[in-house]
């Protein structure tokens, strides 16, 4: 049969304290047949238990891959995550992926248990995850009862330290999550589960949704993003991608006031009918706009500004150049809506 797999750093937490700290390359490389069986005993579930402590907060895992399997059938307050399942102030993983599956049947007691659960990682502190991903499935079983929930990445982010940061950047969730259990739980997310902030900050930008979701009775905050209590959560510059919700394809980002979609446009462009173009180049630049663009967009009856930077002889390494360099090199010319 299969031969469990004991997490590194097993059972560490704030009391214990018995963390792994160290860095971890693993130089792009797959560990397969990954398999876990939680305990009763367990507080945290994954390929790393606990990773944390003070020589933690300069250690970085990286270019590590993980496919396999992971039972959680009996522990009742544990952080359960593919990677790690508590990431307490660790400098970064980065380039990690995991397609590990997670069959959630813990714990059938009648119990509302405080278990957090991600794809990548259970709960964090302080931690940077970056360039990562998860695409594994999560099957919860109708008869698990839980009182948090679920993040396809994240589980929770947790911090009541003044000061302290987190930030899950260029990363994607393209699993897949079934929620069967009737109990009722506090969130359920495609990126991040919860960020329980009193006093801490957690950026999230520039992920993508993929995958799909769907439970069977819906947790009390449920979508792509996360709710929040207290601290700092910035999200911005995020992305779906045919991610479906219940069977919906999702084009919106949404969540528990947490949706970058719902803000204000703090510099709106006019609704004027008018197309603003702008365009670099060189003297040729200048010749396709002012005896050819311009007069066609006109012809047709569409209003268009066209502004246009150009210096003659430039090739594109140089323009790359120039811009690169912010040097101000060049001539500037505009035709408005009327060709003048």
């Amino acid at each position: 049969g299969k031969h469990p797999w004991k997490p590194i750093g097993h059972n560490a937490n704030t009391t214990t304290k018995n963390y792994f700290a160290g860095n971890i390359d693993g130089q792009g490389f797959t560990i397969k047949g990954l398999y876990i069986e939680s305990s009763a005993s367990d507080t945290n579930v994954g390929f790393i238990g606990g990773f944390g402590g003070e020589a933690a907060k300069t250690t970085i895992i990286k270019n590590l891959n993980l496919e396999g399997e992971i039972i959680v059938s009996t522990c009742s307050n544990a952080d359960i995550g593919t990677l790690i399942g508590f990431a307490n102030d660790l400098q970064e993983i980065t380039n990690c992926h995991s397609n590990v599956s997670i069959n959630y049947t813990a714990v059938s007691d009648g119990t509302a248990h405080g278990n957090y659960l991600g794809g990548l990682v259970g709960r964090m502190k302080g931690t940077n995850i970056k360039n990562s991903s998860y695409s594994g499935t999560i099957i919860i079983a109708e008869t698990a009862t839980m009182k948090n929930g679920w993040g396809g990445l994240l589980g929770s982010y947790n911090s009541s330290t003044s000061g302290l940061t987190a930030t899950i950047e260029n990363c994607t969730f393209e699993g897949v999550i079934n929620s069967h259990t009737t109990a009722t739980l506090k969130y359920g997310s495609a990126i991040v589960g919860y960020a329980n902030l009193s006093k801490g900050t957690t950026t999230i930008k520039n992920n993508i949704a993929k995958g799909s979701m769907s439970a069977t009775t819906k947790p009390t905050y449920y979508g792509i993003w996360c709710d929040k209590t207290g601290g700092t959560v910035d999200i911005s510059d995020n992305y779906t991608d045919h991610f479906t919700l219940d069977g919906e394809e999702q084009t919106k980002l949404h969540g528990a006031g947490t949706d970058p979609d719902t803000e204000p446009d703090p510099d709106p462009q006019p609704d004027d009918g008018i197309t603003r173009v702008l365009c670099i180049g060189n003297s040729f630049t200048v010749d396709a706009v002012e005896d050819y663009l311009s007069p066609i967009c006109r012809s047709v009856g569409k209003k268009v500004i066209i502004g246009y930077p150009y210096k003659g002889g430039t090739t594109l390494e140089q323009h790359m150049g120039y811009i690169n360099s912010s040097t101000a090199i060049y001539n500037y010319r505009k035709i408005d809506e009327e060709g003048t």
